[in-house]
């Protein structure tokens, strides 16, 4: 029998024999595979049990190659995403000191706006902008909006990030419009959480008061989320 199957264990005793089931655990330990047969045997009996674990056996060895291939497909998932555990690394960092960082960020200039044209196709002129945040840290790099926006999101932090935008874009548009630059259409994005707070229109309104920002040159836009 251990020629066919080394895992089984079987143990035959004589008629006579005296031990217990307790000497035989400490000897054999427990186990699923272990059988214990006492003579005289009867046939049938011995045939079902032989039968009945046989399947069993047969079961947990199907489930272990079943697990042997998930684990194998966890590990190539694993090694093909390193792009998205350096991510989540860099959320769960930022999760942390978010609030310090990102303030820090906005004051020290790492956080800037940039500005997407809009451009009509006959005329090739840009007739619209779109007011994009981005967020430049000095040891980590590159930080994708992705990341730091829903993070903000979590806190008043997205408050005081949203109107950081507003008024970094008004002012950049009355500065090219100082300059001779053709006004166009500036549209920001807003948060939802922005407008759930109370107080969004009246600190709209201060930005554009504090900038000389006309109304009618700004649109506001609800993320797609």
């Amino acid at each position: 029998i251990w020629q066919l199957d080394p895992d089984i264990q079987i143990v035959i005793c004589t008629a006579y024999s005296d031990h217990t089931w307790e000497q035989i655990l400490k000897k054999l330990g427990r186990s699923d595979r272990l059988v214990v047969l006492k003579k005289p045997f009867d046939n049938i009996e011995v045939l079902q049990l032989a039968d009945t674990l046989t399947q069993r056996w047969q079961s947990s060895e199907v489930m272990q190659r079943h697990l042997q291939m998930l684990q194998q497909v966890i590990a190539d998932r694993a090694a093909a995403t390193r792009f998205e555990r350096t991510a989540q690394d860099t959320q769960a960092r930022l999760r942390a000191g978010l609030a310090d960082e990102l303030r820090r960020g906005m004051r020290s200039g790492e956080v800037g706006v940039h500005y997407q044209p809009l451009v009509e196709v006959a005329t090739r002129r840009a007739v619209g902008l779109e007011a994009l945040v981005r967020w430049q840290h000095p040891t980590q790099g590159f930080i994708a909006p992705s990341l730091f926006i829903p993070l903000a999101e979590e806190s008043d932090l997205i408050l005081e990030l949203g109107e950081f935008v507003l008024r970094t874009a008004c002012k950049q548009i009355k500065t090219w419009e100082s300059l001779g630059v053709a006004v166009v259409p500036l549209a920001v994005n807003i948060s939802p959480l922005q407008l759930q707070q109370g107080g969004f229109a009246d600190s709209v309104r201060r930005v554009l008061r504090e900038t000389g920002m006309q109304p009618q040159q700004l649109a506001l836009e609800i993320t797609e989320s």
